[in-house]
Parts: C-alpha cells; sequence; structure tokens
C-alpha cells in the first residue's frame, strides 16, 4: 500500500513536470532551403539552410545537417527523459520498499538467523543506492 501511494506520487509529480513543459508538440520535420525556396528534407545534397518547422512554424534555422537533426528529435528526446524519469521514480520506490521491508523483518527476527544476514546485506545495498540516487 505505501508502495502504491509513493507511486502515484511520484507519478503527480512527474505529470505537473510535464505539464510545466511550454514547447511547440512534434513531431518536428527539416526542410532544406535553398535560393529561399524549399528544395527537399535534411537528406538533400545541397542546401543553404535547413529550417526545423512544427506546427505551422518555424523552430530553428542551422547550417549543419547534424544540428538540424539534433534539433529536430528535441520531443522524442524529452518525451523518453519523462519515461526514465518516471520508471526511476518506480525503481527508487520499489528499492524503498525492499530496504523497509528488509528492515522490518530483520527487526522481528522473523527468518532464521542466516537469512537475517543475507537480509541486512540486502538492506545496506539498497540504502546505499537510495542515497546515491538522491545525492
Amino acid at each position: 500500500r505505501q508502495f502504491k501511494s509513493r507511486l502515484d506520487d511520484a507519478g503527480a509529480h512527474f505529470e505537473s513536470e510535464i505539464m510545466k513543459t511550454k514547447h511547440t508538440p512534434g513531431p518536428w520535420h527539416v526542410n532544406a532551403i535553398r535560393a529561399n525556396r524549399i528544395v527537399g528534407d535534411e537528406t538533400e545534397v545541397e542546401f543553404d539552410k535547413l529550417q526545423i518547422h512544427g506546427a505551422n512554424c518555424t523552430i530553428a534555422t542551422v547550417y549543419h545537417r547534424q544540428d538540424a537533426r539534433l534539433i529536430a528529435s528535441a520531443p522524442d528526446l524529452l518525451a523518453e527523459r519523462d519515461r526514465l524519469r518516471a520508471l526511476n521514480a518506480e525503481l527508487l520506490a520499489t528499492m524503498q520498499e525492499i530496504a523497509d521491508t528488509g528492515a522490518l523483518a530483520i527487526k522481528a527476527r522473523a527468518m532464521p538467523a542466516p537469512m537475517r544476514y543475507e537480509m541486512r546485506a540486502i538492506e545496506e545495498v539498497a540504502r546505499a543506492a537510495i542515497a546515491k540516487i538522491k545525492g
């Protein structure tokens, strides 16, 4: 029950962070421009500049193919960052639950001594990992 509550809290936090993000929604695409005319996409061999577009507006104008590809991938990178943050929150909550469960079992002596020693070691590893994640 505690795990679900922590997970719900983490999800609400990340949802509120996502709602704060202000950018032109993807997908973004790249147009190659030569003599002020669209002549293709980022695969075009000859161009004067590349323009990244999304939702009927120009996001950026660049002069190097790699810059255009990086900028055009920003919405996908943002979505992946948000997905990884949510997974990290879930992992952290699970590790905390493991550490808490281990501590309770050790205190209650609810397992044979050899298992308590192993559980204590697992708890220490989990708590160290949590501390490292939290900084």
